[in-house]
């Protein structure tokens, strides 16, 4: 692995590129089994057919940009927070086949939003609303499952065990997002939050439930957020969060964005203090 510039590695690189390649053919076959999906399956990286208030790309963009965050942004992230030594360290363990953490990390990302293309619908007013629930569980049972996803990674050179990792890896992708849940019953999905008593509690538990995995649930709550989002925004507290509100909508503007983006830039500095804050606790001794 090439820790000193990227977590990413040559070898998986180019399973990557692979299942990248394969993506809209994937998500063609996954689509049909919908009705509903008839413009989808035509364009099934049409960013309309995503959430367009917290998602800036089509899905199989969003994709290709969580990879590219994981080999680009993450680790000189992860150096500001002290982390970069330890993590870089876990993620280069390798297994008995010798694909490394890190490795099968890179590539359960092309496949972690396979099941937002099996994607289901509840009626609103007489029209069809995408419904992506439960679309994390749904990729760890095609990467398990389907022909064409294991022929790629079978060729690649991964055993049974190292299938169901990255199969894993991908249901496992937004587990830490699941505290905005638990937050917003509370004191909000807010900065403040991310240093309290009840977070702590859930990133100690979240670490007990997912032992092997528990590194790599925090790494993916960083990437995926990155990928929802070309723009980066930062703040230290709450109230610095809310008042730079009208500073990224003219940033949104000027880049030629969606308004509505709004949401998810500014969601984006609460999930890296919630991030930063778990990783503290994953990778405590």
């Amino acid at each position: 692995m090439q820790a000193t510039s990227s977590l990413s590695s040559v070898r998986s690189e180019k399973v990557c590129r692979d299942l990248e390649n394969l993506l809209p053919t994937f998500a063609q076959g996954l689509i049909a089994q919908t009705p509903e999906n008839g413009r989808f399956y035509r364009e099934p990286d049409n960013v309309e057919e995503h959430h367009l208030d917290w998602h800036q790309y089509g899905i199989i963009t969003h994709t290709k940009k969580v990879r590219d965050a994981y080999r680009t942004e993450l680790l000189p992230l992860l150096e500001s927070w002290g982390l970069a030594a330890t993590t870089t360290r876990d993620l280069a363990a390798t297994n008995a086949s010798s694909w490394s953490r890190g490795e099968l990390l890179e590539i359960s990302i092309p496949l972690h939003d396979l099941g937002k293309f099996c994607r289901k619908h509840f009626w609103k007013d007489g029209v069809a609303v995408p419904d992506y629930n439960g679309h994390e569980a749904l990729s760890r049972e095609i990467v398990t499952t389907n022909a064409s996803v294991r022929k790629v990674l079978v060729d690649a050179g991964l055993n049974e065990h190292d299938i169901q990792r990255v199969a894993d890896l991908a249901g496992l992708h937004f587990e830490l997002g699941k505290v905005r849940d638990v937050a917003r019953q509370q004191q909000g999905y807010t900065i403040a939050f991310s240093q309290s008593a009840s977070a702590q509690r859930i990133f100690h538990e979240l670490v007990a439930q997912h032992p092997t995995y528990a590194l790599e649930i925090g790494l993916w709550y960083v990437i995926d957020s990155m990928g929802k989002i070309s723009l980066r925004f930062d703040a230290q507290s709450d109230p610095e969060r809310i008042a730079a509100q009208p500073e990224m909508e003219t940033e949104l503007a000027a880049h030629g964005l969606r308004p509505s983006l709004i949401n998810a830039l500014m969601q984006y500095p609460v999930n890296m203090h919630v991030a930063r804050a778990y990783l503290q606790v994953a990778t405590a001794p």
